[in-house]
């Protein structure tokens, strides 16, 4: 397996910034969402799509950021090595 420590976005970023960033870009999501289920029922299916998107991004980004925390130790590296 090849591990990169960058990513296309720049550095993996730590808990706490994932953290702020997904509950503020959620909540902003979240209201545009609702607006639009409200406006045009219809359009459940693109909604549900653009949700499913969102979450699989972050789910990426935090096994990039629990990657980085796991492999922050020697017993890690000497572990890698054997």
């Amino acid at each position: 397996m090849e591990i990169r420590m960058g990513g296309r976005k720049g550095l993996i970023p730590t808990k706490q910034g994932l953290d702020d960033r997904m509950a503020q870009t959620l909540d902003q999501r979240r209201a545009k969402w609702l607006e639009r289920l409200h406006s045009h029922p219809d359009r459940l299916e693109s909604v549900e799509r653009e949700v499913h998107g969102f979450f699989r991004g972050f789910a990426d980004e935090m096994v990039a950021g629990l990657l980085a925390e796991a492999t922050r130790n020697e017993e890690f590296e000497a572990r890698v090595k054997n």
